[in-house]
């Protein structure tokens, strides 16, 4: 390698960690929603799970897609890797308020879910073009 050369940098740890408090912040603010319409109406488990299931969907479609728009490239990488930190950081959360850990099938469904939700925000997000202005003349 020449010393002129500069090194690609194939993730960008600065976008990641951006997106990754969006979703949270965006999961935190959909969940007090959610919590009031609770409050508001009688739903059962199924539901309650069916409801954190699309938030987190949301969450991580949007955060895969602000991790690639910023990183501008490799959408499907960087809308995977917020994705497998969003779940850590809920995992972990889960495991602290839970006081262990509960493997079942509703959590398989949650990681192929969340997996999937960030790398198709990724791929929309690197694939957006910004809007052209239009000069009156």
């Amino acid at each position: 390698m020449k010393q002129n050369e500069t090194v690609s940098q194939p993730i960008r740890i600065k976008a990641v960690v951006k997106a990754l408090a969006a979703s949270l912040v965006i999961t935190f603010v959909l969940f007090m929603i959610f919590a009031f319409i609770l409050f508001l109406s009688r739903m059962n488990e199924a539901q309650i799970s069916g409801g954190v299931f699309v938030i987190s969907v949301i969450s991580l479609i949007l955060g895969g897609m602000i991790a690639s728009k910023q990183a501008q490239k490799a959408g499907f990488l960087h809308g995977a890797i917020v994705a497998v930190c969003y779940l850590a950081v809920i995992f972990i959360g889960s495991v602290i308020m839970n006081k262990g850990f509960f493997f079942n099938m509703r959590m398989v469904t949650m990681t192929i879910g969340c997996l999937a939700a960030g790398i198709f925000g990724g791929i929309i997000g690197v694939n957006i073009q910004p809007v052209k202005k239009f000069k009156r003349s």
